[in-house]
């Protein structure tokens, strides 16, 4: 399928079966890959057409998004009108049965109102209006606000099952990309989720694609999963069903953990 990101494009990016109509002034300007690709001589500047091997092309339209928007879904934000406008099929993105709430976290200031976003990125648009999802309700949340909500996600959003491991995608691939505005920007993104999805198996999963697609000096996600391990965890890795199986696998992480353990009060 073709996305045609505006008129007067001049760069065509094709990835898997995707094909994105793109501005160079857009993508050179944030990418060093694709600086590289458009201004050294091959067929990649002589065709204007750069392809993108080996990735997964709706990670790639996150990319390519981020270009244009500044931002990518999931996200924490409820008015994402603007990412709705960049053309995607149905059925991209997986979306939970069941979702955790959006008020108020315990950890925010008491003066802030009890329907604010809790700051989780995990929705997405839903062009389809077909995620069939359950709200979980919190005992201190007030049940006059239970409808609105409900009735907002039913017709705008959708909270996807793995965003921890599409942050980590995105953040990896950032890197590969030499994209370091997108760098930090899924680094944060990653950092938000964990407090509302630190107990699942997506978490599991994205532990092991930072471990596998990350060099060991690269401590930028790395260090959030410690942090959210020494949190959320304590001591007993025996709360994240499946980890510690796959700890025993990663000795730079077993490593760090013990190293950071006796700081703790």
């Amino acid at each position: 399928s073709a996305i045609n990101l505006g008129q007067y494009s001049d760069l065509t990016v094709t990835c898997g079966s995707d094909t994105f109509l793109v501005h160079k002034a857009f993508v050179c300007h944030s990418s060093t890959f694709f600086q590289k690709a458009c201004q050294f001589p091959g067929k990649e500047a002589e065709n204007d057409h750069v392809q993108l091997h080996d990735e997964d092309p709706d990670m790639a339209r996150r990319m390519i998004t981020f270009f244009y928007l500044g931002d990518y879904d999931p996200t924490s934000c409820f008015n994402i009108t603007n990412l709705t406008k960049v053309p995607k099929g149905c059925g991209i993105a997986t979306y939970d049965t069941v979702i955790h709430n959006r008020y108020l976290r315990h950890d925010q200031p008491a003066n802030k109102s009890i329907h604010d976003n809790s700051g989780c990125a995990c929705i997405s648009p839903d062009p389809c209006r077909n995620a069939q999802q359950d709200i979980v309700r919190p005992k201190w949340a007030p049940m006059d606000a239970v409808p609105w909500l409900r009735e907002f996600y039913l017709t705008h959003i959708a909270q996807v099952t793995n965003p921890l491991l599409i942050h980590a995608s995105m953040y990896a691939m950032a890197d590969r990309y030499g994209i370091p505005k997108l760098t930090a920007w899924s680094k944060k993104k990653f950092a938000d989720t964990i407090h509302d999805h630190w107990d699942s198996k997506d978490f599991i999963d994205a532990v092991v694609h930072i471990y596998d697609s990350t060099p060991d000096t690269d401590r930028g996600l790395r260090d959030e999963v410690v942090k959210a391990l020494k949190k959320y965890c304590g001591f007993d890795v025996a709360k994240v069903p499946g980890f510690e199986a796959r700890l025993l696998y990663f000795n730079d992480l077993t490593l760090t953990m013990l190293k950071e353990w006796p700081k703790q009060d």
